[in-house]
């Protein structure tokens, strides 16, 4: 099942679109994916679990025939996820002014939700190696700050305001009731 929702929902919206298609088309190449060959599909579907996965060793078939032509370091190796060099769009050239002023001290305090000095540090190392992180977790930690003071600009400041002001707009609205429709909903 579990196979069957990610096939209707992740595959065709998000993987092959996002991360595939538009990606290569934007470069001018025809990509073809074998492992979406009708046949294929079919093929692993149909195929015992145990052929797929066997405790946590996925793609067990896959890479039991792999054994056969390639390195060990190659088929042993777990999966690694592909990771959009982020840090390197945000801080590898010229940084945007938005950026500049969501990563900010003064940014960073007024909203209070990371801790000002460690995040510092770790944005100016970005800054200094235009993007070019030690590993993924400073990389996600840095696009993840950066996601979380967006979303306290865009819904947190000027929150009691913007509140203030949309009560005011909804007591300006004069509140109308048919009488049709009360009569029957008290019947």
């Amino acid at each position: 099942r579990a196979q069957a929702i990610e096939m209707d929902t992740f595959l065709s919206s998000y993987l092959l679109c996002s991360q595939g298609d538009r990606v290569a088309m934007s470069h001018s190449v025809e990509v073809r994916y074998p492992f979406l060959d009708p046949e294929v599909v079919d093929f692993c579907c149909r195929l015992p679990r145990r052929l797929k996965l066997r405790g946590l060793r996925d793609k067990v078939i896959l890479r039991t025939l792999a054994s056969r032509h390639l390195p060990r370091d190659i088929w042993e190796r777990p999966k690694q996820p592909y990771r959009a060099p982020m840090t390197r769009a945000l801080f590898g050239g010229r940084t945007s002014d938005y950026v500049d002023e969501l990563l900010s001290p003064g940014c960073l305090e007024k909203f209070g939700l990371v801790e000002t000095r460690a995040t510092g540090r770790l944005i100016e190392k970005a800054r200094a190696k235009e993007g070019q992180m030690s590993g993924e977790r400073e990389e996600m930690a840095v696009v993840g700050i950066l996601t979380l003071q967006l979303l306290a600009h865009l819904y947190l400041e000027r929150f009691a305001e913007r509140a203030t002001e949309c009560r005011a707009a909804l007591d300006q609205v004069e509140a109308t009731v048919l009488e049709d429709q009360l009569c029957d909903a008290t019947q």
